[in-house]
């Protein structure tokens, strides 16, 4: 940001980073404080088990699955990365003749943008969950006569719905029947 400049160029970069982090603190610390919900106090009707230890089951089934860890790793490749760039980006376009200014207001822009990003996203995820559950098919929704009309249609069980995109393999006894049918 063009303060970031600034600030570098009248007190240091140190005195420069102080400042900045005090400035950082003192935005972010109150927001925090008004933001964070605190978990709702319940009267428990019984022995309720220990959240440790759902949490540490928890956490042993994750270290076990191989998903976890590619995850992970692909993560630590992404912040790798992204730091790597946010570091260097000041001292890469002042070395190609760009004024300290514009190159911290070049690396500022990531961050603001990034934040900006996350937030119209999320906006646009809840707006499509929204309209998903909205606009859900009537075979997803539960019906009182759903158990009386498959017993007098003979279905003993309806498949479940393929996911959107997804197509549901055809059993056996489909494809021989549309081979049968094929043949005749």
């Amino acid at each position: 940001m063009p303060l970031t400049g600034v600030l570098a160029a009248h007190l240091g970069w140190r005195d420069a980073l102080l400042v900045l982090a005090a400035i950082h603190g003192t935005v972010t610390i109150p927001l925090h404080a008004l933001a964070i919900r605190r978990p709702p106090r319940r009267t428990p009707a019984g022995p309720a088990p220990s959240p440790v230890v759902a949490r540490q089951a928890a956490v042993r089934a994750a270290m076990r699955d191989r998903r976890f860890w590619i995850l992970a790793a692909a993560l630590i490749a992404h912040g790798a990365a992204t730091g790597a760039i946010a570091v260097h980006l000041v001292g890469y376009l002042t070395s190609r003749g760009h004024p300290a200014t514009f190159a911290a207001a070049v690396a500022g822009l990531l961050g603001v943008l990034s934040v900006a990003g996350r937030l119209v996203l999320t906006g646009a995820r809840r707006v499509r969950h929204h309209r998903r559950a909205a606009h859900r098919p009537r075979h997803h929704r539960q019906s009182r006569r759903a158990p009386a009309c498959r017993r007098a249609s003979g279905v003993r069980r309806l498949p479940p719905p393929a996911r959107r995109g997804h197509q549901r393999l055809p059993s056996r006894r489909d494809r021989d029947a549309l081979r049968r049918e094929r043949k005749s």
